[in-house]
Parts: structure tokens; sequence; C-alpha cells
């Protein structure tokens, strides 16, 4: 669910769902490493744009600095990755 925006007088409020999604971002971070956690995140986005509409990875991941989309689905369902990266080229 994407954030939700109420006005109230000068104060935008969110979802209290958005806020426990901007809580659990940040202890992640705080646990893992932000780092790594932005590199993931920007690779899912590109991944999802690549899949639901049709974007080019190249494309989709331009100006990034995430993980080959490859790469990102090999740590996130083996918990490993291939250190010569040819598999990712």
């Amino acid at each position: 669910m994407g954030a939700v925006w109420r006005n109230q007088g000068s104060n935008m409020r969110i979802s209290k769902d958005e806020q426990q999604a901007i809580k659990t971002v940040v202890s992640l971070g705080e646990k893992f490493g932000y780092g790594n956690l932005i590199c993931h995140l920007q690779t899912a986005w590109a991944a999802q744009l690549v899949k639901e509409y049709g974007f080019t990875e190249e494309v989709a991941m331009r100006g990034e600095s995430g993980y080959p989309i490859k790469m990102h689905e090999d740590l996130m369902n083996n918990g490993e990755w291939d250190e010569t990266g040819k598999r990712y080229i």
C-alpha cells in the first residue's frame, strides 16, 4: 500500500502503515547496512519495471547503483552469488 496523505492544517499526515514501513526500513538499514539495503531496493524496483512494464534492465537500472537483477535474485533465492560475475553479464 502506498502512502496516504491527509492535510491537517499545515501538516501532511501519512497512514500508520506507511509510518510503520518507514520504521521497518530504518530498522533493517541499521541491522544490515544502508548501502546493501538501498542497492537491493533499487534492484527490486528495476526488476519490477522489467517484469511489469517491459523496460530493459539497462533502462530500468539507469542512474541507479543497484546490483544486476540476476545477482540480486541469486542472493535473495540462493543466499550466494557468482563471484566471477560471468553469470550477470
